[in-house]
């Protein structure tokens, strides 16, 4: 061997080998890096899923709450129309008891505000028409009794339609939690 090359060689091996190090340091860097960028992400979807499925979940028992709420409203109005229109024979011809007219309101208020922030598309389709189905009663000033009992039962109907999918869409979630 020459006498250059075992004076060279000697650094170029620590040379090569500091590269070498430095090389697969930072390739082992840059790993470490992107799986906890990952993991981050992970954690982030994670967490996103958490706050969506426990904000749907209050959303809907608030929702359900509220739609049994309007329905026990409609219903004493019903009821009170009812009453009125066996004296008179004209369905709601006289004003409701200010008590009654306002838990009504109410109820409607809060179904209305609720309903718009419902997830699932379906799900918010069955609720409005459910919502729609409930007022057309208490609006059928001085009509025919027998509409308006047809009217308040197919409303009545749509509302168990519409908690029943309200229902199966908290047992979907719990059952993927």
């Amino acid at each position: 061997m020459p006498a250059w090359f075992t004076a060279v060689w000697p650094v170029a091996t620590f040379v090569l080998g500091h590269a070498s190090t430095y090389l697969t340091g930072f390739i082992t860097e840059k790993r470490q890096i992107a799986r906890e960028a990952q993991a981050r992400a992970a954690e982030r979807e994670k967490t996103l899923a958490e706050r969506r499925e426990t904000f749907e979940l209050d959303h809907l028992e608030r929702l359900n709450e509220a739609l049994q709420k309007l329905g026990r409203a409609t219903s004493r109005v019903h009821f009170l129309d009812t009453m009125t229109s066996q004296a008179s024979g004209e369905y709601a011809s006289t004003l409701l008891p200010e008590d009654d007219s306002n838990a009504l309101l109410d109820a409607n208020r809060d179904v209305f505000m609720l309903r718009n922030l419902v997830l699932d598309d379906g799900l918010r389709v069955h609720v409005e028409h459910a919502h729609d189905l409930l007022n057309i009663p208490s609006g059928l000033h001085r009509s025919d009794p027998e509409a308006a009992e047809s009217s308040y039962h197919q409303a009545i109907l749509a509302l168990n339609d519409a908690q029943s999918a309200i229902a199966q869409r908290i047992r979907q979630i719990y059952m993927t939690a």
